[in-house]
């Protein structure tokens, strides 16, 4: 049972958005999925109940998980679910349920907004990858451009400026780099309002196209990781 965590001890750097995306485009795989909702502010719990009361759309689990012993109740419900896949949304702060969710994940997808304040949180967050390591020896990081321009020109500069941020990093831990970027697009925010995600089937423009193309080549990158 794969367990898929987006995690950032940064609030804002779209963890909640990516991980119901990702979550979404699990079922319209024709999968099942456990969404697992770590954070206390409960954010895709809300949102899952949300999707539930909609109906009509392909629901999976949703379970809260939070404590000092989130990591206990996390390896508990590895062994019950099988070969479903454990998608965890992560508090936004460097907390029991931040470093526990790490020792259950076997990958961690890590959202990096062009911002040098989201590069700021990587040093400790970083760190505390590196030790979870000597742990868990089979976690892998996922780096992911996460609200970048629309515009190619300046998502360009975005980019290349985002990428030689990491460069500087001296104590950099072994990662891979998504090959696509996550947009900053009104399709994620609008789509939370319904209790929905970038997997659903939605009437799109062709920009909320390239935003749903965006999230599913991010699925597909994870599942060949894992």
């Amino acid at each position: 049972m794969p367990v898929v965590l987006i995690a950032s001890s940064k609030g804002g750097a779209g963890k909640s958005t990516l991980c119901t995306s990702l979550y979404t485009e699990h079922l319209s795989r024709g999968k099942s999925a456990i969404l697992v909702d770590c954070d206390k502010q409960k954010t895709v719990s809300k949102w899952h109940s949300l999707r539930e009361d909609v109906g009509g759309l392909r629901v999976g689990m949703c379970v809260e998980k939070t404590g000092d012993g989130v990591h206990k109740s996390l390896f508990t419900l590895k062994e019950k679910v099988g070969n479903e896949v454990i998608f965890i949304d992560s508090p936004g702060s460097l907390s029991p349920e931040f470093r526990g969710t790490l020792l259950a994940a076997d990958v961690v997808v890590y959202p990096l907004r062009p911002s040098a304040f989201d590069f700021w949180a990587t040093d400790d967050d970083f760190k505390i990858i590196q030790t979870i390591r000597t742990v868990n020896d089979q976690l892998k990081l996922h780096l992911v451009a996460n609200g970048v321009s629309t515009m190619p020109s300046i998502q360009a500069k975005e980019v290349r400026t985002m990428l030689g941020r990491l460069e500087e990093i001296t104590d950099m831990p072994e990662h891979t780099k998504s090959d696509t970027v996550i947009s900053q697009r009104n399709l994620f925010s609008r789509l939370v309002d319904k209790g929905q995600g970038a997997g659903d089937d939605v009437a799109a423009s062709e920009s909320d196209n390239k935003g749903k193309r965006e999230i599913a080549v991010l699925y597909d990158e994870l599942m060949a990781i894992l």
